[in-house]
């Protein structure tokens, strides 16, 4: 009998973060950057949401304001899947096929430790599919 394996095994670590009141252009700068697709957003350090990159551009594109003074504040999702380092595999793939979520946040104590995202989950089936060809 296989065991399920924790999300930790899977997820991406040393995630960063960009608080609420930068605007959308540094995250968009960050983003590119660092190749993120989700970015964690906090406010006075603790984490409060995700913008992805997704939103950064739909944001960018609207016509006639400028995105040095769009705040992250007012654009970000604090609706988003949050689990801690032990929850199985199953759980969250499901929820994140439920919620219809691209990622999950992984936290510990009230800490940002990780994201799983979608590009975690290819990964993974990848390894998968490679190790079990014949």
């Amino acid at each position: 009998m296989k065991i399920m394996p924790p999300v930790q095994k899977f997820m991406t670590y040393l995630v960063k973060t960009i608080d609420v009141n930068q605007s959308v252009s540094q995250a968009n700068d960050l983003m590119r950057k660092l190749h993120l697709r989700y970015l964690p957003i906090t406010k006075a350090g603790a984490l409060v949401g995700v913008l992805t990159d997704k939103e950064v551009h739909m944001i960018l594109s609207l016509k006639g304001h400028d995105s040095s003074d769009m705040k992250i504040e007012d654009f970000y999702s604090n609706d988003f899947l949050k689990f801690s380092p032990e929850t199985l595999m199953d759980e969250v793939l499901s929820n994140m096929i439920e919620k219809r979520a691209s990622c999950a946040i992984v936290i510990e104590n009230e800490k940002l430790i990780g994201v799983f995202s979608e590009m975690d989950a290819y990964k993974r089936l990848l390894d998968f599919l490679q190790s079990n060809a014949s």
